[in-house]
């Protein structure tokens, strides 16, 4: 008889312990999904900064871009403007060339 008490006593602190394993597993299994999200989470924050930093990055670019496109276009139309101022003085040149031409051959 005792020997059936002890054996329902080991029984019982086995099913005890089973049970406080299965909890514990539980709550590690919960804390373990919690990371994961948590980790999930950090990785979205993170890839939302560096899309940001990437935005930033681009918006400077484009800015830089602009600014640059701005500066040849002055520089071009500066060009234009000599080249024009150039042509006429050819043109000027060629006439006069021409017309002192004509009075040598009279």
């Amino acid at each position: 008889m005792k020997e059936r008490t002890i054996d329902k006593s080991v029984d019982m602190n086995l099913t005890e312990l089973d049970t406080k394993i299965q909890e514990k597993a539980v709550e590690v299994g919960m804390d373990i999904c919690r990371r994961v999200d948590i980790t999930t989470k950090l990785c979205d924050v993170a890839q939302q900064r560096n899309c940001e930093d990437m935005i930033k990055m681009f918006q400077l670019e484009l800015a830089t871009a602009k600014n640059d496109m701005n500066r040849h276009l002055h520089e071009y139309m500066e060009m234009s403007s000599m080249k024009h101022g150039l042509d006429v003085q050819m043109e000027t040149c060629r006439r006069l060339i021409t017309q002192s031409g004509d009075r040598n051959n009279i």
